[in-house]
């Protein structure tokens, strides 16, 4: 059965994990197959290349997945396989359902930064780059409603 809370006026996106931004502004070449859809993803080796970011990596945006056409994997928790189009979302204000990095609690608003293997973890204004605010209270590696801000 699908998930039917709602967060804060929200619902939780489903077979998608972007809201707000239908139409993501590039598609890029997953470089291997660790991409999956909502993890943050940096540029590759080629300047058409992304893989997952780490956590002193520079993201670029989200991975998508209700945009992704042809190459769109079985489901959400799916990466994409090598060379395949992802569509790459990045800016401010639109709703991502993003992976929290093991081991991390986060409340709702707090800031978010990078941490390894595309996930996001607690971080601090003025001291990292923040990619995103949780919208919900979340603890351990679990997907959750987050709001973009890169």
């Amino acid at each position: 059965m699908a998930n039917t809370r709602t967060y804060y006026g929200l619902t939780r996106p489903v077979n998608d994990v972007i809201m707000g931004q239908p139409v993501p502004p590039e598609y890029l070449k997953a470089e291997n197959t660790t991409v999956k859809p909502g993890l943050l993803v940096k540029k590759g080796t080629n300047p058409d290349d992304i893989e997952v970011c780490d956590a002193s990596g520079n993201p670029g945006g989200w991975a998508g997945y209700g945009a992704a056409a042809v190459y769109k994997p079985d489901n959400t928790t799916t990466a994409y396989a090598a060379d395949d189009m992802v569509p790459v979302h990045s800016g401010s204000g639109f709703h991502v359902l993003a992976t929290l990095a093991t081991g991390q609690s986060v409340a709702k608003n707090a800031p978010l930064k990078p941490a390894d293997n595309g996930e996001v973890q607690a971080g601090v204004p003025g001291t990292d780059h923040i990619v995103a605010y949780a919208e919900e209270d979340a603890s351990g590696n679990v997907q959750f409603l987050a709001k973009s801000a890169i």
